[in-house]
């Protein structure tokens, strides 16, 4: 298959994506999440009145898309990285949509559950996501080129609420209950593309199980190490279990009442979905 016929088939008819377009591709988004079981994202252009000595804040919703665990996102106009996205996609449309006098101060993003996505915007129309569900089975190599997520699997929004922010959390409720040992993953060389990426003075990025297989586990269920380095922008790396059990101790001691709610949380998706 020549390259063209790859592209064409990856990609969606112009009036089509127009339509879509026109709620923010909602519709479009809600159904791919549903499809692939990836985690829904909306975007917002934050603003500020400059006349005002404490200008208010004003969020502008811009687009819902599709993004996985590795930085891939999956929009009505094609698939792209993060890093292609962004400057291809999204900072194009916050020019656009900036008002007038109101000078665009970011984009911020934010994951979230197709429920919460309802209350922000309005519940899905059911007949259009099955309109749009038989447009994305017409097109094999678009959903062919969108990888497949890992066993096990948790809800997309629960899998990223443990992995962005409560990973230490997890890996500890996933190590009690497994008897494996949590570990933090500490970067020692990033990706030059990976400049900006969240992390800690000594490198930390993330918490997880190391299995003897060359894979780890996370709220992301099983994948090769290498794999889940990159997601965080790893080009080299190293464990470090005393710093999990380190900063673990910290994160009880500051905050026990949401540790314990979160542990708790934890557990029970893993007996839901892990310990089946």
């Amino acid at each position: 298959m020549g390259q063209a016929k790859l592209n064409r088939d990856r990609s969606f008819p112009n009036d089509l994506v127009a339509i879509w377009e026109a709620d923010l591709c909602h519709h479009f988004a809600v159904a791919l999440a549903r499809r692939t079981g990836w985690l829904l994202h909306i975007d917002f252009l934050t603003t500020k009145l400059p006349s005002d000595p404490k200008p208010a804040e004003h969020e502008i919703p811009l687009r819902v898309y599709v993004a996985d665990a590795h930085l891939g996102i999956f929009d009505a106009r094609g698939i792209f990285s993060y890093m292609d996205f962004m400057p291809r996609i999204m900072t194009p449309l916050a020019q656009r949509s900036c008002p007038p006098g109101y000078p665009a101060k970011g984009i911020r993003s934010q994951f979230l559950s197709e429920e919460k996505l309802a209350e922000i915007l309005c519940p899905a129309d059911e007949d259009r996501i099955t309109k749009i569900d038989t447009i994305l089975a017409s097109k094999p190599q678009y959903l062919a080129a969108i990888p497949k997520r890992a066993e096990p699997r948790l809800p997309a929004y629960e899998a990223a609420r443990f992995s962005l922010g409560q990973c230490r959390v997890f890996a500890q409720a996933l190590g009690d209950l497994t008897g494996r040992t949590p570990v933090d993953l500490c970067v020692t060389r990033f990706h030059g593309w990976a400049h900006g990426m969240d992390r800690s003075a000594d490198g930390y990025v993330h918490t997880l199980i190391v299995n003897g297989d060359g894979t780890g586990e996370d709220s992301w269920g099983r994948r090769p190490i290498e794999e889940i380095a990159r997601s965080f922008g790893a080009a080299e790396w190293r464990f470090d279990e005393a710093s999990h059990r380190r900063n673990l101790a910290r994160m009880r001691a500051n905050s026990p009442q949401l540790y314990d709610e979160a542990y708790a949380d934890a557990k029970g998706l893993i007996h839901a979905h892990f310990l089946r």
